[in-house]
């Protein structure tokens, strides 16, 4: 964990918390905690006890279900400036499972007890709102997501997939990026080589780049 003075800067510069007063802030500042995850580190979390609230402030988490066959269902990618964990009791469900949030990148990650954030919420509507809005956004894109899988054919969702995750696509493999779409590594590969080929992306060890959004957007309708 870092100091206190580092904890109130880096939360400083965290565009999520600009709705707090400077004495709500130094409040809510003394609650929080840093902790850096090494890239492919881990932090696991159960619905029985949700106790922690994580700000992602620089890096990129991919949030895991552990199902119970063994197998992991992707949930999501999350990009700086959003959050994870569970922010009020009764969202959990009532099934035992194990979310895995897993570091693409080195991670620097604020972290709350969720009894202490829930009491900041209570007390600061804008950041209650704040926080509706993002849960809203992660929601839609969930959303978008299963719109993609249910009516769109594989070259089609991956050009979607690039497109909406062009940030962060980088920090998946192709294996991940399956997952998220439903698809085949294979048929992820091969759609990727064939955009590479037509001049619409480059990729390489670093990752993905998008060199012509508008006849990647054609592909993706």
């Amino acid at each position: 964990m870092m100091s206190s003075e580092s904890t109130l800067w880096y939360l400083k510069n965290f565009s999520f918390f600009e709705c707090l007063s400077e004495s709500e802030f130094e409040e809510f500042a003394r609650l929080a905690q840093l902790q850096v995850l090494p890239r492919k580190g881990f932090v696991f979390y159960s619905d029985d006890d949700g106790e922690y609230v994580y700000f992602l402030k620089r890096g990129h988490v991919k949030l895991s279900r552990l199902l119970p066959d063994g197998k992991e269902a992707i949930l999501d990618v999350v990009s700086p400036g959003e959050f994870f964990g569970q922010i009020e009791s009764r969202q959990r469900g009532t099934e035992t499972s194990e979310d895995v949030v897993e570091a693409l990148d080195e991670a620097l990650i604020c972290v709350f007890r969720r009894t202490d954030f829930e009491k900041i919420l209570d007390e600061n509507p804008k950041l209650n709102r704040e926080v509706l809005k993002q849960v809203g956004d992660r929601f839609l894109r969930f959303q978008e997501r299963m719109i993609d899988i249910a009516f769109r054919d594989a070259r089609s969702r991956v050009a979607s997939f690039v497109l909406r995750y062009a940030t962060e696509i980088g920090y998946l493999t192709h294996q991940e990026i399956a997952y998220l779409t439903s698809l085949s590594r294979q048929t992820v590969t091969v759609h990727l080589n064939e955009f590479r080929d037509a001049g619409l992306i480059s990729f390489d060890r670093q990752g993905i780049s998008v060199l012509d959004a508008d006849r990647l957007k054609h592909v993706s309708s």
